[in-house]
């Protein structure tokens, strides 16, 4: 198995393609690598204790009752694009038949 250099890596660890992971800008068969993925920040860590430490950073929202959880830096998005712009308080109200009704028909009018 060859290692080949790529010439940037974005991220720490990241899909080059279905047989290759591009670490710290070196190109490496999937199978050498062994990785731990947070879902919820689309980030993946070569060792399980990274991505615990990273998980232990995550922060519940809290904003109007939101409990959307993740890493500050998401979190930050979330709110710049949930909280600021009125959608999380039109689907907040969602978990009501009638409610989920109105929203599709008024999105439908948007399209």
């Amino acid at each position: 198995m060859s290692v080949g250099r790529v010439k940037k890596s974005s991220r720490l660890l990241r899909f080059n393609n279905n047989n290759y992971i591009v670490l710290h800008g070196f190109q490496l068969p999937k199978a050498l690598v062994q990785e731990h993925h947070c879902d919820l920040c689309d980030r993946s860590f070569r060792k399980e204790y990274e991505l615990e430490k990273h998980v232990k950073e995550h922060i519940t929202c809290k904003i109007d009752g939101c409990q959307f959880t993740a890493h500050p830096k998401i979190i930050a998005n979330h709110v710049r694009m949930q909280h600021t712009t009125g959608i999380f308080n039109k689907i907040k109200k969602l978990g009501d038949p009638i409610e989920i009704n109105k929203w599709i028909a008024e999105r439908k009018r948007l399209v």
